[in-house]
């Protein structure tokens, strides 16, 4: 059996998915190997030393992971909501700004019209004045004939 093969059916025992004869063909190999027992002595110093550090961390630690990353997504959540009332409230107030400046120049214009109509009614009531006065005076005389 070539090394390969044998680091192989080593990692394999370690995840437990060997059976019994499997296992004793690894055994028996690695009897005779050298380089798959260091192999071997490696993974196990390695396997002892995830086993012995699990220990270390406390029961709640998973609990506490997951509700710091629920709350994590819940504030990323907030914040994609958040950026999505900034735009919108941007296009609000561009909205009304080009609305303001469209409503501007309209009303400046019926102002400009108004102006227009305003001093051809002045015109006008000039002329009327002049009308008015320009006809000659009626005087009347009473007369007594009958």
């Amino acid at each position: 059996m070539n090394i390969i093969e044998l680091k192989e059916l080593i990692d394999r025992y370690y995840e437990n998915e060997l059976d019994k004869t499997e296992e004793l063909t690894l055994f028996t190999e690695l009897a005779v190997n050298e380089e798959g027992r260091e192999y071997f002595k490696v993974v196990n110093l390695i396997k002892s030393s995830i086993i012995a550090d699990l220990s270390d961390f406390p029961e709640e630690l998973d609990e506490r992971i997951l509700t710091v990353i629920g709350s994590t997504e819940q504030e990323e959540i907030s914040k994609f909501s958040g950026s999505y009332l900034q735009v919108f409230s941007y296009a609000a107030a561009i909205v009304i700004l080009i609305v303001s400046a469209f409503l501007y120049s309209e009303f400046t214009a019926y102002k400009s019209e108004l102006q227009i109509l305003d001093a051809k009614l002045k015109k006008q009531n000039q002329t009327i004045e002049m009308l008015y006065n320009s006809y000659p005076v009626i005087t009347v005389k009473p007369s007594l004939n009958q």
